[in-house]
């Protein structure tokens, strides 16, 4: 019997779920850097030269210090999407999906960074569905081309 996924394994699509549950550890981390590349595109703070650590990780290399550098990428991007999408103080101002997508796409590179392939999997997975403009059909694309 497979285990289930972690996380917002749950959430995922179908399709996608059962690709992750049919993948071994090295597939799921293939997918999980994948899945970060395509997402990355998205922002040039995830491919320019102030990246960070963010390239080394997308080359399939990561350790705690690299995952340091991407998490305040991910916490910049992320505060700069809360800034335009505060519907705290008002209604949501235009053009926050680009914020969000932008946000998010620095989550799957974080994510995919996890050593837990399983982990770095769903998550990665989970946060491109909301980073890539064409969601389900961009994520299930790149997750059947890493399998």
């Amino acid at each position: 019997m497979t285990s289930p996924l972690p996380g917002r394994g749950s959430q995922l699509d179908p399709a996608i779920k059962a690709a992750l549950l049919g993948a071994d550890s090295a597939r799921r981390a293939r997918i999980a850097l994948a899945v970060a590349r395509r997402a990355s595109q998205l922002d040039d703070r995830l491919t320019g030269r102030s990246a960070g650590g963010v390239q080394e990780i997308l080359a399939g290399r990561s350790d705690q210090h690299l995952r340091d550098q991407v998490a305040r990428v991910t916490h910049d991007l992320d505060r700069r999407y809360l800034d335009v999408h505060d519907d705290r103080v008002g209604p949501e101002s235009p053009d926050w999906e680009v914020p969000l997508r932008r946000a998010r796409a620095a989550a799957v590179v974080y994510a995919a960074s996890d050593p837990d392939s399983p982990v770095a999997a769903t998550e990665a997975t989970y946060e491109a569905l909301y980073a890539l403009d064409e969601g389900l059909q961009a994520v299930l694309a790149v997750v059947e081309s890493a399998c």
